[in-house]
């Protein structure tokens, strides 16, 4: 939140504001992450550097027909992308050294296919390109870019036991790298490397900050459910008791069975049935009484499904 008042007016908003966590949403605030800074301080938030952009050069200009100075750069604030965290990443995944721009090469992945190490390495850039969109600097990621592409073509020609130039000279496509390989249905396919350029960077002019109001309204259940909350065999029509669902993989697999169960299975067109623990227990070891007169259709119960492959299983 940004405010524009003296210290002590921003101190008491600061206190206001921590109260109304605390005391109607019950949640903390974290010291280490809370508090006040003045706008000329640079403020770390989810990975960005938020600062303020200002500066004392005077140009003339053309406002609603009167010719006036005024200062080109004001109280910009600005999203930017910590160089710490570029030279972090850089780190984690062993581009090299971000100080001397040393590339070096992964030796974990030189067991991998070209193609799959065409798409790790695009991931990864992809990755962190696409979180920082937003940033003013986004340009500084081509320092990174560097680092990252040297690693790659280093990793790949120490796979092939050739030089780096080389490695570019067949990886080029005219304006793009990519790797061709053949697939198991004999088709080619070709598999590229991310560039910075197909990053979308278009800004939200005019946006609108608040977002409307929660309007999802949860449904009553599934029917499986509903049969579930029913409490009630839908076989012996016991509504007492401990209740478990049968579910068979398919009903292609009961469809010539002359069982009850199975023809109400059938009947229904669904591969659950809701039984006491009684009739289940009996229809795993195959001694389920047949109930003649059995209503189709009838209600269901609380359970506890298990999956069974087979007619018999």
């Amino acid at each position: 939140m940004g405010v524009v008042s003296s210290k002590r007016e921003a101190e008491e908003i600061y206190r206001e504001i921590e109260t109304f966590l605390q005391d109607q949403l019950r949640l903390k605030v974290s010291a280490a992450k809370s508090g006040l800074k003045h706008h000329t301080e640079v403020i770390r938030f989810l990975g960005y550097d938020i600062t303020v952009w200002e500066t004392e050069r005077v140009i003339k200009a053309d406002i609603q027909g009167q010719h006036t100075k005024k200062r080109s750069l004001k109280g910009a604030i600005a999203l930017t992308i910590p160089e710490a965290k570029m030279k972090g990443f850089a780190d984690k995944h062993g581009y090299g050294n971000w100080d001397k721009m040393e590339a070096s090469h992964r030796p974990y992945l030189l067991d991998h296919s070209d193609a799959e190490i065409t798409l790790i390495y695009s991931a990864e850039m992809r990755g962190i390109a696409q979180y920082y969109a937003l940033a003013k600097n986004f340009h500084s990621l081509s320092r990174l870019r560097y680092l990252w592409i040297q690693s790659y073509l280093k990793t790949m020609a120490n796979k092939h036991q050739t030089s780096m130039n080389k490695v570019a000279s067949i990886l080029n496509r005219d304006g793009y790298m990519a790797v061709r390989e053949t697939g198991k249905n004999g088709k080619r396919r070709e598999v590229r490397l991310f560039q910075l350029k197909n990053v979308h960077r278009k800004p939200q002019e005019y946006g609108h900050t608040d977002d409307p109001p929660f309007t999802f309204h949860y449904s009553k259940g599934s029917e499986l459910l509903q049969r579930m909350n029913a409490h009630k065999c839908e076989y012996c029509g016991k509504e007492e008791g401990y209740f478990e669902v049968h579910h068979v993989k398919k009903l292609a697999n009961i469809q010539k069975g002359v069982e009850t169960w199975k023809r109400l299975m059938m009947a229904r067109k669904r591969k659950t049935l809701v039984l006491c623990v009684e009739c289940h227990d009996r229809l795993h070891a195959g001694t389920l009484p047949d109930v003649r007169g059995l209503k189709l259709g009838g209600e269901p119960c609380a359970a506890i499904s298990c999956q069974h492959g087979s007619e018999g299983e």
